[in-house]
Order: structure tokens, then sequence, then C-alpha cells
């Protein structure tokens, strides 16, 4: 798939019966033709960041760093975003709304690559979840996101506690919290 001026693998990894990857791609060309619409509209930087995932695969289940997951996740050294299913295809997430999910799993490689690799430390991935929020609620102000979706992601940026909540289910604790992941 193209997104302004880069061609990012796309890839699918479904059980048999689950998910039509040719409905899966047009999605992602979906994704793809709404972000190259509105290039005009972002910042360097947030062109840069569409710019640094180089991969997305769609899962259902997934073994990452000898665990089993079933919840979106950015390998950001990899620089591949792993997307679920059923956060790819959830009914909310068409038009503006999923390019910047897609955004938001590309900020995290920006912090890689900036920050170092994520730590495990409770502060500092709260820090980076509200830095990438922020930063994908600006995207969805300039892709034409509608207002109840731009107060979502203002009151989950603002909100530490939710996020807390949400690394607590996801990447950011795998080697302290959570052995068994389960859909956010």
């Amino acid at each position: 798939m193209q997104i302004l001026d880069r061609e990012v693998d796309f890839a699918t990894d479904l059980p048999q019966g689950q998910g039509d990857p040719a409905e899966l791609a047009a999605l992602a060309e979906d994704m793809c033709g709404h972000i190259n619409a509105h290039g005009d509209h972002l910042t360097d930087i947030q062109r840069e960041v569409f710019g640094l995932v180089e991969s997305v695969v769609i899962f259902v289940r997934n073994r990452y760093q000898g665990r089993w997951l079933t919840r979106s996740y950015m390998a950001t050294a990899e620089r591949t975003f792993f997307w679920t299913l059923a956060d790819f295809t959830a009914p909310g997430v068409a038009g503006p709304r999923r390019p910047t999910m897609y955004f938001h799993d590309g900020w995290h490689v920006r912090q890689h690559l900036v920050d170092g690799p994520p730590p495990n430390q409770t502060e500092i991935l709260i820090d980076r979840e509200q830095e990438a929020t922020q930063a994908q609620l600006e995207v969805a102000e300039a892709l034409g996101c509608d207002q109840p979706f731009l107060d979502y992601l203002g009151h989950y940026a603002a909100n530490r506690e939710a996020i807390r909540q949400r690394l607590s289910q996801g990447v950011g604790f795998l080697r302290t919290v959570k052995p068994h992941l389960l859909v956010f």
C-alpha cells in the first residue's frame, strides 16, 4: 500500500475463515487514500510519522516477546504495526478514524527512535501514551474527524488513570504485569 509516497507492506495472519484478505486490503487502500488526499493538511512531522511504519499485519492472535497477544500493538524496533482484525474492521473506525490509529502507533516508532525503546516504567509509558494520543488528536483534526472522536481523544489524552488501566492490558507492561493479554 502507498502512504504519502512511501510503500508500506500489508499482510494478514488470520485463521482460515476469519477475514477476507481482499476486503481487508480494500479497507487498507481506503485508509491510504484518505491519508494521501489530506497530505497537504499535515505538518512535516506528521508526514514523517506516517512514513515510519514499514509494515502492517492484521491478526487475531500473535506471539510477541514470548507471549500470546490478542490486542493491537506496535513492534517499534521492527516498525511493524500488528493490528487486530477486530480493531481494524470496527464500524467506528471508518473514514478518517482508521488513519489516526495508524498514526498513533507510528508516533510510538518516533518515540522509539528519539527516546529509545519503551522502558518498563509506568509513568514514562503513560507520558509516551499521552504524547502519542495528543499527536493523534492533532492529526485527527487535520484529517477531518468528527467532534465526538476529537472529544474522546482529548479526554483520553488528559486522563492518566485511563491510560494506566489501558497500558496494564498491553505491551508496555509485558515483562511485569500480564503473562497473557486480552482484547482492549
